[in-house]
């Protein structure tokens, strides 16, 4: 069963019954603030999260920010719906989001948007949030991104940035309480949706210490 947490003033832009929230696998739920969308998710473990980037209380970028941060909870898809102008878009940038949308939100690409969300594997078959950085970069452009399958050789990334075959990146991310850093390069490259891509890449000479993490991740759980 899916769930998704959406904005309450965006309730009304899901509604209707040909849309893919009239299937019986996904719950909705709504929160009218950012304080109330943080305690929902710390209770459902919501599946993807629609948030305003100026919601009430602390805003939709710091409560992404937020949820980023924790380890129990980061592991979800966020969109952020905000105001097409460079500083709402500065915002979403840093926040950890995964895509956006803007003002006035279009209906039906929320749904596409969800619906491609919705359709990434499940998030326990080997899946890693990862906060990932290209070497070389001047400015900081690092983002965050879902990742499955990963090993100590390597991950598939997921994200809706935009890499080259033969980019070298950081790779940050927890295992086990543990925080690793690990340089990789991306293999191979493929567009699998109109927003998402999909990465291979390679780690190159993680310490033993990361290897030892990674393996022991795998294998707690392959015994699930």
């Amino acid at each position: 069963m899916k769930k998704i947490l959406i904005a309450e003033e965006f309730k009304d832009v899901l509604k209707g019954k040909n849309n893919i929230l009239s299937r019986s696998d996904l719950i909705l739920l709504t929160a009218s603030t950012a304080e109330d969308m943080l305690k929902i998710h710390k209770a459902e473990k919501a599946d993807l999260i629609v948030i305003d980037i100026d919601m009430p209380e602390m805003g939709g970028d710091k409560l992404c920010a937020e949820i980023r941060r924790d380890p129990s909870i980061q592991k979800t898809s966020i969109i952020m719906i905000c105001f097409n102008r460079e500083s709402d878009i500065e915002r979403y940038k840093t926040c950890g989001a995964n895509s956006y949308l803007t003002k006035t939100l279009n209906p039906t690409e929320l749904f596409r948007r969800i619906t491609e969300f919705l359709d990434i594997p499940d998030r326990e078959n080997l899946r890693v949030l990862m906060k990932v950085a290209v070497k070389g970069n001047i400015k900081d452009d690092s983002f965050f991104s879902t990742s499955q399958n990963i090993s100590i050789s390597g991950v598939l990334l997921e994200t809706d940035k935009q890499l080259s075959k033969g980019d070298r990146i950081i790779c940050s991310f927890v295992l086990l309480s543990q925080q690793l850093k690990i340089e990789g390069e991306v293999m191979r490259a493929n567009k699998i949706s109109p927003v998402l891509h999909q990465y291979g890449i390679r780690f190159i000479n993680p310490d033993p210490g990361s290897k030892a993490k990674i393996e022991e991740f795998v294998a707690s759980r392959k015994k699930k």
